[in-house]
């Protein structure tokens, strides 16, 4: 009689393939692409990914203070995989927003320096509008300056972030605090946040360990 793996159809065959060269990936410690078709399973295999890194980094990433970024497309995405692993507070899952407001919020002078370089801003900053030192926040999405704050668009946390990942010493302070980035569904992420991970943070052999799914 045939055995599992003999009657494994090829689609079943190939996944088993791909799954283990993730995980030889991972203990290489090199980053991947890992690319299907609709329906194929990807975020099953995201899902494995997160379990097999809980299961051999958990303790190391509790006692360093980091955790896995998994960055997703979509809240229904972020609800399902935050489900799958249980809530585990090791693993940031979210947006690609969320992800990266939650990487720059904290350095506002920075912000406050690159805004004016933004066209959108420029033309508020000639009609009479001044950043002095107001808080910047993101929360509605739309661009506005108050008495009290500084608020911005959406395009503009990717676009800060994408400035801030091409600093040296921002990439340290990223892969320090989340030694894994995986990315689900990154042919429709920001192609300005693409650009500059492929270009900043893959190359560099201190990490991040970036999985693309």
């Amino acid at each position: 009689m045939p055995n599992g793996s003999e009657q494994a159809s090829p689609a079943l065959r190939a996944a088993q393939a791909a799954e283990q060269e993730v995980r030889d990936c991972l203990a290489r410690r090199q980053s991947f692409l890992l690319e299907a078709g609709a329906g194929a399973g990807k975020t099953y295999s995201l899902i494995q990914v997160l379990k097999t890194l809980l299961a051999s980094e958990g303790q190391r990433l509790r006692r360093n203070g980091q955790q896995i970024a998994c960055i997703t497309y979509t809240n229904v995405a972020t609800d399902v995989i935050v489900s799958r692993i249980d809530n585990d507070k090791l693993v940031f899952v979210g947006t690609i927003h969320m992800w990266c407001w939650n990487l720059i919020k904290s350095y506002q002078p920075t912000l406050r320096q690159l805004l004016p370089n933004i066209d959108k801003w420029k033309e508020i900053l000639i009609e009479g509008g001044e950043l002095g030192e107001l808080l910047v926040e993101y929360s509605h999405g739309y661009r506005k300056i108050t008495d009290e704050a500084i608020m911005i668009h959406h395009d503009d946390v990717l676009t800060l972030t994408a400035e801030l990942i091409a600093l040296p010493k921002f990439q340290a302070i990223l892969a320090s605090k989340f030694p894994y980035l995986l990315i689900d569904e990154y042919q429709d992420t920001n192609a300005v946040i693409m650009e500059a991970i492929k270009n900043h943070l893959l190359p560099r052999e201190q990490g991040p360990l970036v999985g693309l799914f």
